[in-house]
């Protein structure tokens, strides 16, 4: 089975047995109608919520135990994707280095745009990229450490 097809798999696999009602497995649907105040979106995802939900995933490697670099906590699933953050940390590299908010330039976007990115290998392929839109959120001021101090 390819990775593609792994992908789908674990994507349907969360959305058509995993979930069976909000809580079921740690999963909740957001659907615009859910109990989640401000957080509640209404993009009809499935996402892992709690305090310590059993969502993990070893991504890239067929080792067991996984390998710490390659293991994987699923946020949710969008679509047919499913949104992953790597379990570890993988850099203490600064925002930004020269004290600037700007994203452009950041250290932190170079090292996972660039040095990152390149070390998943074939993998980076099935990294799909999208844009984020913060709904609600009035004040024009994005910088980095207001929209940490915001949420």
């Amino acid at each position: 089975m390819s990775t593609t097809q792994s992908l789908v798999y674990l994507a349907d696999y969360i959305n058509n047995t995993l979930y069976t009602g909000d809580g079921s497995n740690g999963l909740y649907l957001h659907d615009g109608s859910g109990s989640y105040g401000t957080y509640e979106t209404d993009d009809n995802s499935i996402r892992y919520a709690g305090s310590n939900p059993n969502n993990y995933v070893c991504f890239g490697s067929d080792v067991s135990p996984c390998p710490s670099d390659n293991l994987y906590r699923i946020i949710g699933v969008f679509g047919n994707n499913v949104k992953l953050i790597i379990n570890t940390t993988y850099s203490t590299a600064a925002w930004s280095s020269d004290n600037s908010n700007e994203w452009t330039t950041s250290t932190i976007r170079t090292t996972l745009n660039g040095t990152f990115l390149s070390s998943l290998g074939s993998y980076a392929n099935y990294i799909e990229n999208y844009t984020y839109y913060l709904e609600g959120y009035s004040n024009s001021d994005l910088r980095p450490n207001v929209m940490y101090d915001e949420h």
